[in-house]
């Protein structure tokens, strides 16, 4: 059998967040992380995102720390959608303090942080 490589395994993320399909990104990325192959920025950015449109933003919050913790390194994507999906559950604190964090992070806001 071929194994799946983490740009298809990240294609299939995405296509559950355009879906709103929170639970099945968690899943794929679990998988990921217990069969292979390793999961990247782009695949925790993918079910971050995922989560976000699901309203679920604790999780994504979770995944950033993780990032922060044991990476792969966040890039300004992860704290952009960490921050819409603070937005999207009236947190508004807690997406400024992540907007605040970012120069600490060497992390350089962009266009997007401000939608």
């Amino acid at each position: 059998a071929v194994a799946p490589s983490v740009i298809a395994c990240s294609a299939a993320i995405s296509a559950c967040e355009k879906g709103a399909e929170w639970e099945r990104a968690m899943a794929l990325l679990a998988g990921m992380r217990e069969h292979g192959p390793a999961p990247n920025v782009i695949s925790v950015n993918a079910t971050m995102s995922a989560c976000e449109r699901g309203r679920r933003w604790q999780l994504s919050l979770e995944m950033l720390e993780a990032l922060w913790r044991s990476g792969p390194h966040p890039s300004t994507i992860s704290v952009n959608v960490a921050i819409a999906a603070c937005g999207r559950g009236a947190h508004w604190a807690a997406g400024l303090s992540l907007l605040e964090g970012m120069p600490r992070q060497r992390l350089q806001p962009s266009s997007a942080t401000f939608c």
